[in-house]
């Protein structure tokens, strides 16, 4: 009996091609490059140098992309990859909670409004500094003028001054810098000369 050296059919010592595949049993096999697209379609992943072995069939593929072809037949099997070590998913960014607005009809007999949202908000002059979450055209408010820091759930807003130069005011009583001061719906904050009245939600 005589082996086949693509298949490992067992054939007749007669015989002069394979039974199985055709292939000659006279001629020595050699070693022949899989392409990409052969390759993966075999459920073979490339890698760069690597050796690709098949059932008697020595292969070493040449240096290649690991991308894996862009069309692979709809037979082809498809192998599920895991993530390379060290990927870990990108961290959810959470929402932000409405707590409240600020609103103004200084300079404006329409109105203006500033959303609250849960953290820290900046208040300054605008166009003075940069980060402003409130920013007020007004040339009595400093660039850096006060903070609010606003919880939800229910809805609470602290009012910190920050050394601005005219002051920070809930209902006409001055603040004292760096002294967070608590607020409550319908209160009314003057930076400097600027005046807003604050609206919670629940």
């Amino acid at each position: 009996m005589v082996e086949c050296a693509r298949c490992g059919c067992r054939n007749d010592r007669e015989s002069r091609f394979c039974a199985a595949c055709g292939f000659s049993l006279l001629a020595p096999l050699e070693p022949r490059p899989l392409t990409p697209a052969a390759g993966f379609a075999a459920g073979v992943w490339h890698t760069p140098g690597a050796d690709v072995v098949q059932p008697g069939i020595p292969i070493r593929t040449a240096p290649q992309s690991n991308k894996p072809p862009d069309v692979v037949a709809a037979s082809s099997p498809v192998r599920a990859t895991t993530p390379p070590m060290g990927y870990t998913e990108p961290p959810q960014i959470a929402r932000p909670i409405l707590v409240g607005f600020l609103v103004s009809f200084d300079g404006n007999e329409l109105g203006r409004f500033w959303p609250i949202h849960q953290g820290r908000l900046l208040v300054g002059r605008s166009q003075a500094a940069d980060g402003l979450d409130v920013a007020i055209d007004h040339g009595a408010t400093s660039a850096r003028h006060a903070q609010l820091i606003a919880l939800a759930q229910p809805s609470r807003v602290n009012v910190q001054d920050l050394g601005s130069t005219n002051g920070t005011f809930i209902n006409e009583q001055r603040i004292s810098p760096a002294q967070p001061q608590l607020v409550a719906h319908g209160d009314r904050i003057r930076f400097g000369g600027f005046n807003v009245r604050v609206v919670l939600v629940v």
